[in-house]
C-alpha cells in the first residue's frame, strides 16, 4: 500500500529543501543523534496531510498525530513509535509540502525547479556518478534540459536516503538510480488537473516528442544500484512521480505497488 499526498505550504518554517552551494538539502544533510528525539512541532501542512492520511488509513487520528508521539530514528526520520505499521515520510520545497503513507519503510521527495542556486554541473561533478555526470554533460547545450534531468536525478537520490532513513551520512554518488526499460506504472492523479498521470501529456509540456524514449519521466521506474560498499544502504527500487507544474517529485522503498495514487490536498474553509 502507497499514496502520496500534497498541499500549498501556508507556513514559512518550510520554504526550501533544494540543493544548495554545498550540494546538501536541510531535510537530508542535518545532523542525527545516536538516540530517537522527539519531532518538532507539525506545520499546519504537515497535519493536515498527516490527519488526511491517516482517517484514509483507516487509523484513529487522535491515536497517532499529537506531536510528542512523532519521534525521530538515529538520523532524524520520523516515525511513530506506538504504531510501529505505520510509516510515513514529509518532503517540503517551494510552496508545495507532500507525504508519503506506506505499510513499509519509504522516502519522498519532492524539488522545486526555482531552487537551483548553483550550476547544476558543478553539484553533479561533485556528488553524482560518473553515468550521471556525463548524462547531464551531454545536456549542456540545453541548460531547461539539463536542470529537468538534473531534479529528476537529485530527487531519486534523496527520495532513496530517506527511505533508508541515513540522509546525507550514505555519500550520494555510492549509488545510481537505474531504469527499468522506460517502462511505466500505473499512477493516478484524481481531481488535478495540473499533476497528471499521463506521461505523454508530461513529455509533451516539456517539448518533447511523445515518442522519444526518456528512462528518467513522470512514471519510469527503476532500482538502486550500490556502487560502493555503504553499511548504511540496503537494495531499493523508485519511482518518478507526476508532480505540479514546476516540480519533481520520487518515492522510494524496498518494493513499491503497481497502482500508486498522488492526490492534492486542499484546506478545509474556514
Amino acid at each position: 500500500m502507497l499514496f502520496i499526498l500534497y498541499c500549498e505550504n501556508k507556513d514559512s518554517s518550510h520554504t526550501s529543501t533544494g540543493p544548495s552551494a554545498s550540494g546538501t538539502s536541510p531535510e537530508t544533510g542535518s545532523a542525527g543523534s545516536s538516540s530517537a528525539k522527539k519531532y518538532k512541532v507539525l506545520s499546519a501542512g504537515e497535519r493536515l496531510l498527516l490527519e488526511t492520511g491517516l482517517r484514509e488509513m483507516g487509523i484513529s487520528c487522535s491515536a497517532v498525530t499529537p506531536d510528542n508521539m512523532i519521534e525521530r530514528g538515529q538520523y532524524g526520520k520520523p516515525f511513530f513509535p506506538s504504531c510501529s505499521h505505520v510509516h510515513f515520510n514529509f518532503s517540503h520545497s517551494g510552496s508545495l509540502t507532500a507525504c508519503a503513507f506506506s505499510d513499509r519503510e519509504v522516502g519522498l521527495d519532492i524539488q522545486a525547479h526555482d531552487q537551483l542556486r548553483v550550476d547544476a554541473l558543478r553539484i553533479a561533478k561533485r556528488f553524482f556518478t560518473g553515468p550521471e555526470y556525463h548524462a547531464l554533460l551531454g545536456l549542456s547545450s540545453d541548460q531547461a534540459a539539463m536542470n529537468n534531468l538534473f531534479f529528476r536525478f537529485w530527487t531519486i537520490k534523496e527520495a532513496y536516503l530517506k527511505y533508508v532513513g541515513c540522509g546525507l551520512y550514505a555519500e550520494p554518488e555510492s549509488f545510481l538510480p537505474v531504469p527499468d526499460d522506460h517502462r511505466s506504472g500505473p499512477i493516478s492523479s484524481p481531481g488535478d488537473p495540473d499533476c497528471t498521470s499521463e506521461v505523454m501529456q508530461h513529455k509533451m509540456r516539456d517539448g518533447l516528442s511523445p515518442f522519444d524514449p526518456d528512462p528518467y519521466f513522470p512514471g519510469s521506474r527503476g532500482r538502486i544500484e550500490i556502487l560502493k560498499r555503504e553499511d548504511l544502504l540496503t537494495p531499493g527500487v523508485y519511482v518518478l512521480l507526476p508532480a505540479p507544474t514546476g516540480y519533481t517529485m520520487a518515492v522510494s522503498a524496498q518494493g513499491l505497488p503497481g497502482e500508486i495514487a498522488v492526490r492534492k490536498v486542499d484546506a478545509p474553509h474556514p
